[in-house]
């Protein structure tokens, strides 16, 4: 969370619907980092993502389907330890669609 704060931080939360394709492309993730590292310890949660690291800027992207709610998050963050924030991020994301829905 403290990280969260020295960050530059911008995203995106949108409900979506995912497509078989889109599930094939993006599914299961090999790196276990960022968002797919933050939403580890959720249980019934999926994530269909990209990300990316260029010198210090680190981005995420990708629906999670987490029980009922589906929705996208992108997080674009330039600092050394932004791959931390972006896990920090997408945990208190998805525990504000759980208290929307």
């Amino acid at each position: 969370m403290k990280l969260l704060i020295q960050f530059t931080i911008i995203i995106l939360v949108a409900i979506c619907f995912t497509t078989p394709a889109m599930a094939d492309i993006m599914g299961n993730p090999v790196i276990k980092h960022k968002f797919v590292k933050g939403l580890k310890d959720k249980k019934d949660t999926e994530i269909y993502r990209k990300s990316g690291t260029w010198k210090n800027f680190h981005a995420d992207g990708g629906v999670v389907v987490h029980r009922k709610n589906e929705y996208i998050i992108v997080g674009i963050v330039e600092h050394p330890e932004g791959g931390e924030g972006l896990a920090e991020l997408v945990v208190l994301v998805d525990n504000l669609m759980e208290k929307m829905k």
